[in-house]
């Protein structure tokens, strides 16, 4: 198999959260957890700062096999579901889904991604916008 240009990837996303394939995901979600969530665009590096240990936790790039299977997704033209923002409580968030997505993204040097966030936590989010 031919290497892959980890920086020539073209990444889409699934803008319809009834559209996603969510029983491919390793986390186990339910479809109410993804009824109750809208996808919004946020500043990726906001995010981050917003997350416990996240500036350290998402910086360091490695390519491991969870990795190299994501990188062959992509490379095969399929869409992605946009990382899950699970808990949001004032400066705390959680991300639940997609620290292997959030790490490349970052390595990629992209600045605003989709995330898949709780209606009741719109209120929080409008300082990253």
């Amino acid at each position: 198999m031919k290497p892959i240009d980890i920086n020539k990837l073209k990444i889409s996303f699934y803008e319809n959260s009834a559209e996603m394939p969510i029983k491919n995901l390793k986390t186990e979600i339910t479809d109410d957890i993804l009824n109750g969530c809208v996808i919004v665009p946020l500043d990726i590096n906001k995010v981050i700062s917003k997350i416990d240990g996240g500036q350290i936790q998402y910086k360091k790039f490695i390519l491991d096999a969870n990795m190299i299977c994501l990188t062959e997704f992509i490379d095969a033209g399929n869409k992605l579901i946009p990382p899950l923002i699970i808990y949001i409580s004032k400066n705390k968030w959680t991300i639940l889904d997609g620290q292997h997505r959030i790490a490349l993204f970052l390595h990629l040097e992209m600045s605003n991604v989709p995330f898949l966030i709780r209606k009741e936590h719109l209120k929080f989010i409008t300082e990253l916008q």
